[in-house]
């Protein structure tokens, strides 16, 4: 981290940590003062006028004079320390870092704290939901429709409940021969395990994915905690999957969130006798995409990518992407040399990738066939997060498509 964004960090934390100032005043200030370094110089004036207390302006006041050794100082300082010994970042709305779709919300959590492979946060991604209390057959579809997305090139976001959630992230998990990638947002910090029973899902996690919360290090579960964190998992992604929701659902709110943010919508159907089927036949009737099957979600996703695609190109001219990602602006990928996978391409085709390169070295590599990403990753000797990128801006251009087990060439 450079110091203009510790320097953020440690901003936002202080004005986090002011009496009476919730993620909603916090967004407030920024979007009036223009950011958190911003916020500390204004005059006290214009900081009553936005809504802080007297009490708070003397906590800033003591934290301006000594930002190491005063009270807010303190809680700044203890919360880093415990990020470092979790291994998390934290980034703040106004770092290069946050991901951009995320940011486009009306109510962007102001401070993420993350741990694990924070590239993730800047792909395609499909959240899947659903009741904790699933029947068994739901839970099986909601591990093999997150592995099929997972295999067809999408990340699987979800909230790390038990249920549907955890049969979410582990069919991710499972994918691309036992080395797929899930998002999971907590109601708890990323320090937290909740439930307890998921440990062992929860470190696979921070190991092949990420973990994501916007409460500070060290919160445990408590029940408005779920209810706030819902519009992360649906602002996060292109598209929401409902798998099996009562009328009085959770998911139910995370699926509204999703509409009112411009998201898809999708929900399995059930049995009409099944309570548990109520509120994705609900969601169905409110205009939620009937889904039976990948193929279902992946028809319904080109408006949203191209919405994403938008952001995503924002994002990548202001040198926001990973390292790996902007790597791949100047890199030629170098197909293994091994395997005969030399396609003569057409004139049509030869257009700049990515403004720079007037070669298309992955597109070489897909043909009629469908390939998987690991295959890809495997044949390329890059990693997911560089081919995930290549491959998306090819299928924005319309030369490849994204279906059941990966990618093929466009008809």
């Amino acid at each position: 981290m450079n110091s203009i964004d510790s320097h953020s960090v440690d901003s936002m934390l202080a004005l986090s940590f002011l009496e009476g100032v919730g993620n909603r005043t916090l967004i407030k200030l920024i979007q009036v003062f223009g950011s958190a370094a911003q916020v500390l110089a204004a005059n006290r004036p214009a900081l009553l006028q936005c809504g802080l207390k007297k009490d708070a302006l003397l906590q800033l006041d003591g934290f301006l004079r000594s930002p190491q050794d005063s009270p807010l100082g303190l809680k700044v300082r203890q919360a880093r320390e415990q990020a470092n010994q979790a291994e998390a970042e934290i980034f703040t709305l106004d770092m290069p870092t946050y991901p951009r779709l995320l940011a486009e919300i009306p109510d962007p959590p102001a401070i993420l704290y993350v741990k694990g492979n924070a590239d993730l946060l800047h792909l395609p991604q499909i959240s899947i939901v659903g009741s904790r209390n699933a029947s068994l057959g739901a839970n099986q579809n909601a591990f093999n429709l997150a592995k099929a997305i997972s295999d067809a090139g999408f990340v699987v976001t979800s909230g790390f409940a038990q249920g549907i959630d955890q049969s979410a992230h582990e069919g991710a998990l499972a994918a691309n021969l036992g080395k797929g990638n899930t998002i999971a947002v907590l109601g708890t910090g990323v320090d937290r395990c909740y439930p307890v029973r998921n440990s062992p899902l929860m470190n696979k996690i921070a190991e092949q994915g990420v973990i994501v919360s916007e409460l500070p290090m060290g919160t445990g579960p408590q029940r408005h905690h779920f209810p706030s964190r819902n519009r992360i998992i649906s602002g996060l992604a292109c598209g929401v999957l409902v798998i099996e929701a009562g009328l009085k659902s959770g998911s139910l709110i995370t699926a509204r969130m999703a509409m009112e943010q411009g998201r898809e919508v999708f929900a399995i159907p059930g049995s009409i006798h099944h309570p548990l089927a109520k509120g994705c036949h609900q969601l169905i009737k409110q205009g939620a995409k009937l889904t039976e099957n990948i193929d279902d979600i992946l028809q319904e996703l080109d408006s949203a990518l191209q919405f994403h695609y938008a952001v995503f190109n924002q994002q990548s001219t202001q040198s926001l992407v990973s390292k790996d990602a902007a790597e791949m602006s100047h890199k030629t990928l170098k197909p293994n040399p091994s395997k005969d996978t030399t396609v003569s391409l057409p004139a049509s085709v030869q257009k700049d990738l990515f403004s720079v390169s007037q070669d298309l070295p992955l597109l070489a590599l897909i043909g009629s066939d469908v390939v998987s990403v690991d295959g890809l990753v495997e044949a390329t000797g890059c990693s997911p997060a560089v081919v995930m990128t290549q491959l998306f801006e090819l299928e924005m251009q319309g030369l490849v498509e994204s279906v059941s087990g990966g990618y093929r060439r466009s008809a």
